[in-house]
């Protein structure tokens, strides 16, 4: 069984997986962040494909720890039209087993490039998930998956 999330969007408004799975499958995808050109490249080949998830009823939402202004400006500067959630707390990707901390080299790394996690995610903490999709049936059960480190 999926884990049951309540998230909100670049908006504010809450978006519920049961909600979400009403009319039919769902699809989250978890993404590190605005910063990573691995996963803007993602989000923009999602968005390709967006259609064919519209066209099977399937409701389609990526998850990041970013919250505030960054994911806003990712939609505008990619012209995406998908439904990005943010994971405030980390909770949804922990409870996908998908969260790793970030090493401390690779920490200082991102710090040195001026990356200031504790300013895009609301945390002190240094979390990021790892790209991963799955597919959810209306039941909520997963149907499939995709994992990278």
């Amino acid at each position: 069984m999926a884990p049951e999330f309540l998230l909100p969007d670049a908006d504010g408004r809450l978006h519920s997986s049961e909600q979400l799975r009403r009319e039919g499958p769902l699809v989250v995808s978890f993404y590190r962040g605005g910063w990573c050109p691995f996963c803007n490249a993602e989000l923009r080949a999602l968005q390709a494909v967006k259609p064919e998830f519209d066209s099977l009823k399937a409701k389609f939402v990526v998850l990041s720890p970013e919250t505030r202004d960054p994911p806003r400006q990712l939609k505008q500067q990619l012209n995406l039209d998908l439904t990005m959630l943010a994971d405030v707390d980390y909770a949804v990707a922990i409870s996908f087993g998908v969260l790793f901390r970030v090493p401390e080299q690779t920490r200082a790394h991102y710090a040195g490039q001026g990356y200031d996690f504790a300013e895009r995610h609301g945390s002190t903490e240094w979390m990021l998930p790892i790209s991963a999709t799955f597919v959810i049936d209306q039941g909520g059960v997963i149907r499939d998956a995709f994992h990278r480190a």
